[in-house]
């Protein structure tokens, strides 16, 4: 019999003759092509990411600078602003004070800071309705407005005060802002108007003569006398 038929006693034939041997080079060379492209683009992203990488470094730099240059500009329109302006925590004590509460109080900003109204020795009654206030902003996070006078070194004076809640980026109030406005001219003379017409209104009302108000052929006031 033929050998390259094969063996009639059960023996293998030629191992070249066998699928599982078969070195198919043209499949390996397009692994190979594969392979090397993925890495080609692997490197093109990674050279792309290193030339982008300081064009976001400098907005990131830029970015920061413009924030500080607006924390610069807040801080001196703070500093500088005539109304008090003070920051509290969730715990109603002083973390900050511009220099308008120290004039204003007579006291120095290391007197107030990390105290409560009452622990920095402010007026009992003025303190108890400040942290009355501030408490009432911090449970119901809403903001708080009213006029108050104030016993101070100078004498007493009238302040128009916000309480702000300020919130962090889960929403929670983490301090309060406090913003009071010295109203004292105003309301001196909106005391001296409201006194004036208090004597105007006895004057006319105690005159012996009769005294009438027309207005728009209407009668609008009489005194007694009438």
């Amino acid at each position: 019999m033929n050998a390259n038929n094969g063996r009639q006693d059960g023996s293998a034939g030629p191992l070249t003759d066998s699928p599982l041997l078969d070195s198919s080079p043209q499949d390996n060379s397009s692994q190979r092509q594969g392979s090397g492209e993925q890495e080609e683009h692997t490197l093109r992203r990674k050279e792309e990411a290193l030339m982008e990488a300081p064009a976001r470094v400098e907005e990131t730099l830029t970015e920061r600078e413009r924030e500080r240059e607006r924390e610069r500009d807040f801080s001196t329109l703070v500093e500088r602003a005539t109304d008090m302006i003070a920051r509290f925590d969730a715990n109603l004590r002083y973390i900050y004070c511009n220099p308008a509460v120290e004039d204003q109080l007579g006291m120095p900003a290391h007197a107030l800071i990390g105290k409560t109204p009452l622990e920095a020795g402010e007026p009992r009654a003025q303190a108890e309705f400040m942290e009355l206030l501030l408490r009432k902003a911090l449970e119901t996070g809403e903001e708080q407005e009213v006029e108050q006078s104030y016993p101070l070194p100078s004498g007493a004076k009238h302040f128009l005060t916000r309480i702000v809640p300020e919130r962090d980026e889960q929403g929670e109030i983490r301090s309060l802002l406090i913003i009071a406005r010295d109203i004292t001219e105003r309301k001196l003379a909106e005391d001296a108007l409201k006194e004036s017409v208090e004597k105007y209104r006895a004057l006319v009302e105690n005159a012996m003569d009769a005294i009438v108000v027309v207005q728009d052929g209407r009668l609008v006031f009489a005194n007694p006398v009438v």
